[in-house]
């Protein structure tokens, strides 16, 4: 039971971290195309998909009571931008040697990954696991 519970928070998380991506990207994309500058573009396409991010996983990933949403919304932004920095600093380094959209594309992995566990462990912990 535990295993089939943890595999559908993976599945649920993996399909919101899907419909983020996409949304990140493309406003990530469009404003670089509008000639904003790459790292304004970044921060407001991870603050758009974070703002996503925290109402889908609260209300239907890991389905915590209404009654937390103050404290999880003070801990899941504060995780978020943990996780943004981390992908950040990963963004600038490979800006180093390659151009913003690769530079994108290689840091991408960081967030969602460090961002699961801080979600699992910390923003929406069930402690039925």
């Amino acid at each position: 039971m535990e295993k089939k519970k943890e595999l559908t928070y993976i599945l649920k998380y993996s399909l919101v971290g899907i419909c983020n991506t996409l949304l990140t990207a493309l406003i990530y994309s469009i404003m670089v195309f509008f000639g904003i500058n790459p790292h304004l573009s970044n921060f407001v396409g991870y603050g758009i998909g974070t703002v996503n991010s925290f109402l889908l996983n609260k209300y239907w990933t890991f389905k915590t009571p209404s009654n937390h949403a103050i404290t999880e919304c003070g801990k899941f932004f504060l995780s978020a931008f943990v996780c943004w920095v981390a992908q950040w600093c990963v963004f600038r380094v490979l800006l180093l040697g390659v151009n913003e959209y690769w530079a994108f594309i290689g840091a991408f992995p960081v967030y969602p990954l460090f961002n699961y566990l801080a979600n699992r462990i910390f923003v929406f912990k069930d402690q039925s696991i």
